[in-house]
């Protein structure tokens, strides 16, 4: 390759984020929590998680963990959706969830984000 990207980018994928036990932490995120404690390659510099992007009607608020975590790729992230016209990205803090991203940052050590709408309903189907 004559132009390599200037960071390495790696796609992983998550199973069983949801089972466990309704308001025990520890018991969500089985998938992420086994990656965070057996990582396969050197630590990322950092890492966002994508949950529930595919809405049609997608709106994306700053989740509260993700800014508390790594609130300079928050900012980042938003400025430039702003920069695009991404009108998605709403710039407002919400929700904080345990998701995918809290074993990242808080079993490996890894500054996450979660990119996440809260609004996603359950009986729409994305065509």
């Amino acid at each position: 390759n004559q132009n390599p990207p200037p960071i390495g980018v790696n796609l992983v994928f998550f199973d069983a984020e949801d089972l466990g036990s309704s308001g025990v932490n520890e018991s969500y995120c089985h998938g992420s929590r086994y990656f965070a404690k057996n990582l396969p390659f050197s630590s990322p510099n950092e890492a966002i998680n994508l949950d529930m992007v595919g809405d049609k009607e997608l709106t994306l608020p700053i989740e509260r963990y993700s800014y508390q975590y790594h609130p300079e790729l928050v900012r980042d992230l938003w400025d430039r959706a702003k920069e695009l016209g991404l009108d998605a990205f709403i710039r407002e803090l919400d929700y904080a969830i345990y998701d995918d991203h809290v074993p990242l940052n808080k079993i490996a050590g890894i500054p996450s984000i979660d990119i996440i709408d809260f609004d996603y309903p359950n009986d729409e189907l994305v065509q």
